[in-house]
């Protein structure tokens, strides 16, 4: 029996609807942000949960001119990013959460700016 030939896949674009924002998939050791591409040779990176990789994580979007992140966290792991994010005053990023549940309908109107083989980065991707 002859084999059906795969159709090719083709990448979904969306119109970009805030230029300036970052995606991050909270968990409860790691975090993987996705900024856009054109603001870093590597947009998508891992930190950990410390509070000092918080506050690299946190210069690092302020550095890539980001100025919104939205967050995807199934637990209570947000907070600490989101206390460290909002509350200094010299930092002019505002973070959002977006729940798990909701993340996978409402993230085909978010563009896709991050490819990656493996689940997690690409979570990121599809938040920011």
């Amino acid at each position: 029996m002859p084999r059906r030939q795969r159709r090719p896949t083709r990448a979904v674009t969306t119109p970009i609807l805030h230029p300036h924002a970052a995606g991050v998939d909270v968990g409860a050791t790691e975090l993987y942000v996705c900024v856009p591409l054109d603001r870093d040779p590597r947009p998508i990176r891992w930190f950990g949960t410390f509070p000092e990789d918080l506050r690299a994580l946190a210069d690092w979007l302020q550095t890539c001119g980001v100025t919104t992140v939205a967050m995807e966290s199934t637990g209570v792991y947000w907070i600490p990013l989101y206390q460290m994010v909002n509350l200094p005053l010299d930092r002019p990023i505002r973070a959002h959460i977006a729940g798990s549940g909701s993340c996978p309908s409402s993230a085909r109107i978010l563009p896709r700016r991050c490819s990656s083989r493996s689940r997690v980065p690409r979570d990121a991707g599809w938040v920011s």
